[in-house]
């Protein structure tokens, strides 16, 4: 998440991680409220993405991620962590 631009995380942050109402957040950021929706969405996605390139993930038959494995740095498709406390030690 910390990766992140602010503009998508701060709305992902508010509305999956404190409970904020999407329109709650739209208020909190004088966004309308489909500018809200849309910077939620695209938040996600680019949240899966970055997972994507650092875990395999196992869907379940509903589409939600149910289980993750971090893959070893050096293994294919790994992207190292920009961050200074990752666990791959990049």
């Amino acid at each position: 998440v910390e990766e992140l631009p602010e503009m998508y995380r701060r709305p992902l942050v508010m509305a999956d991680f404190e409970g904020y109402t999407q329109q709650e957040v739209a208020d909190e950021l004088g966004l309308s409220l489909p500018g809200a929706k849309s910077r939620v969405q695209r938040a996600r996605a680019k949240l899966g993405e970055l997972l994507k390139t650092c875990c395999e993930i196992e869907f379940g038959r509903e589409g939600r991620a149910v289980a993750f494995h971090r893959r070893h740095p050096g293994e294919p498709g790994q992207r190292r962590c920009k961050r200074a406390d990752c666990a791959d030690g990049a």
